[in-house]
């Protein structure tokens, strides 16, 4: 009777999605894995419904805002944030630390061995916007927001 226990749960415990948010498997890449049977969907070619904006701080040091707006009356449920470097055409690791601003719609994730270093959706429900701070380590680097 412990066998089929063990075994239903471990089954039952391999189909759940991500609506959670915390999905720290696909940091490198940041593609969902939302295909049949785990694979990863094909990037969007076509012109993306949402934008990544960032406000600066006033002072060097300060934390910058990034945004995730979408465009026009659009919704998205699931998200993922890194910052990677520019001249790895945002192939490298996630550089940087983020600060959740709102608790009830964000979470921040480990990806390698950096704590903060991503971001993502705590909850799948509709969001029109999501802001996050964003603090630099170490030596001045020219970043994307991903």
């Amino acid at each position: 009777m412990l066998f089929w226990i063990f075994i239903t749960y471990n089954f039952i415990s391999k189909l759940h999605g991500y609506s959670h948010g915390n999905f720290p498997q696909v940091c490198d890449s940041m593609r969902p894995l939302h295909g049949t049977n785990g694979v990863e969907n094909s990037p969007q070619t076509s012109e993306p419904p949402f934008m990544v904006s960032y406000q600066l701080g006033r002072n060097i040091g300060d934390p910058i805002t990034v945004s995730l707006r979408s465009k026009d009356t659009f919704k998205f449920m699931g998200f993922m944030l890194e910052a990677r470097d520019v001249s790895l055409d945002g192939d490298g690791p996630p550089l940087g630390k983020f600060i959740i601003l709102d608790t009830s719609q964000s979470r921040l994730l480990k990806c390698g061995d950096s704590e903060d270093s991503a971001v993502s959706h705590k909850l799948n429900v509709d969001k029109t916007l999501i802001e996050v701070n964003w603090t630099a380590e170490g030596a001045e680097q020219d970043i994307m927001f991903r």
